[in-house]
C-alpha cells in the first residue's frame, strides 16, 4: 500500500472538515439565544385591614351629675351609640372606674332600646326599651362589670348576633337612692366612668 493510499484525505480535506464542525457548533449558539419568551401579570393587588369606629352622642359631656340627692330620687339618663365598620363587632358596657361609699345605696338599672324622634342628650323622651341589662346597685354593676372581659355584651341583631354598620343602639341609665340608712361619710360616688367596647369576632 503506497503512501498515498494509506492517506484518505487531504491537507484540504481535513481543514474544511474541521470548519464545517466549528461553524455548526457557531450555529447552534446563535440559535440557543434567539429563543422565544412571554409573560403575563397579574397587577395592583393590596391587602388592607377593615377598620371599625364606635361612638356617642354626649359630646364629651358627662351622663349625670347631681348632689344633695334623698331617698326616693331618681335620675335617667339616656345615651345613644352608634357603630360603623367594614367588620360585624360585638359591643360591650363595663364601669371600669372605682365607685365611692354611696355605692351600696344606690338602685340602679341599665336598659337598652331606642329613642323615637331626634335624641337630645341625655334626655330620654320617646325611649322604647327592648332588654333589661342590669338591675342591681351601682356598686354592684362595678363589681360585676368592671372590665371588657365582664362587660354586658348587648346587639340590635339579637342575642349572639354582632353589631352591623350604622347600627345605633340607646341606653338607659336610672338611679335611685334608696332609704337604706347610711353610716357617717357614705354619702358620695366620686366620679367614674362608663366604657363602651367594640371588637370584631
Amino acid at each position: 500500500m503506497t503512501t498515498a493510499a494509506r492517506s484518505r484525505f487531504s491537507p484540504v480535506q481535513v481543514l474544511g472538515t474541521l470548519a464545517a464542525v466549528t461553524l455548526v457548533g457557531v450555529l447552534g449558539v446563535a440559535g440557543t439565544t434567539a429563543a422565544l419568551s412571554a409573560t403575563t401579570d397579574n397587577s395592583l393587588n393590596q391587602f388592607d385591614a377593615g377598620e371599625i369606629d364606635l361612638a356617642d352622642n354626649d359630646a364629651g359631656s358627662f351622663l349625670y351629675d347631681v348632689d344633695n340627692q334623698e331617698p326616693g330620687d331618681t335620675v335617667e339618663r339616656c345615651v345613644k351609640v352608634s357603630y360603623t365598620g367594614t367588620a360585624g363587632s360585638t359591643v360591650a358596657l363595663y364601669l371600669g372606674t372605682p365607685v365611692g361609699s354611696v355605692g351600696p345605696y344606690v338602685s340602679m338599672t341599665v336598659e337598652a332600646g331606642t329613642q323615637t324622634g331626634t335624641p337630645v342628650y341625655p334626655d330620654c323622651t320617646g325611649f322604647v326599651s327592648a332588654q333589661s341589662l342590669y338591675s342591681g346597685t351601682l356598686t354592684g354593676f362595678r363589681t360585676d362589670h368592671g372590665s371588657v372581659g365582664t362587660g354586658v355584651v348587648y346587639s340590635p341583631n339579637g342575642v349572639g348576633e354582632l353589631w352591623a354598620d350604622n347600627d345605633t343602639v340607646v341606653y338607659k341609665v336610672r338611679l335611685e337612692l334608696s332609704s337604706t340608712p347610711r353610716g357617717p361619710g357614705e354619702n358620695f360616688s366620686g366620679p367614674h366612668t362608663y366604657t363602651w367596647r367594640a371588637d370584631t369576632a
